[in-house]
């Protein structure tokens, strides 16, 4: 039996991050899914190796490399943060291919909104404790909170509640 695979997506740009991408991808592995994580491409994250030449065409691998990696995928989470443009942004790509899913009938538009999508936040700031005005603790983005929430109704998610919806998709 072929393992589903998981894209863990998040912000990559600093080491803190990096170390979060890999025990989220540990975790997950241990559930029994085969993972898809950008930090393990050396072609577009060891930026050591670049030349010239291939830093110049990096923005088009990664959008290449990591877009194949989360269409490949069979569910995809991802770290909401509104300071992860890249995560930000391919997040909305997949808000736009469960909207344009509300115009035609593609059925390759079809299979991959049917893909389970997660979100979550690793923000430490994140309460339930009501904050007002200018004292909040933090905000998201409303139109990427919207994107998350036509992506998975449950929208923004804890890390804990998606090890346990895992656990009944494995």
């Amino acid at each position: 039996m072929t393992k589903k695979k998981v894209y863990v997506g998040g912000d990559l740009l600093t080491f803190g991050s990096q170390m979060l991408r890999e025990w989220e991808k540990q975790q997950v592995e241990n559930l029994g899914f085969d993972i898809h994580s950008a930090k393990d491409d050396k072609e577009i994250n060891d930026k050591s190796n670049q030349t010239v030449e291939s830093n110049n065409d990096l923005p088009n691998k990664i959008f290449k490399k990591d877009t194949d990696g989360m269409v490949d995928s069979d569910i995809l989470i991802f770290d909401v943060a509104n300071t992860s443009v890249g995560t930000t942004a391919e997040i909305g790509q997949w808000a736009m291919i469960h909207e344009l899913c509300e115009y035609t009938l593609d059925p390759f538009l079809t299979k991959l909104a049917s893909k389970p999508i997660f979100f979550h936040s690793s923000d430490i700031r994140d309460t339930d404790i009501p904050e007002t005005g200018h004292n909040r603790s933090h905000s998201y983005n409303a139109y990427l909170v919207g994107c998350c929430n036509r992506c998975n109704e449950k929208g923004i998610q804890t890390w804990d509640e998606i090890i346990e919806e895992l656990k009944q998709i494995v």
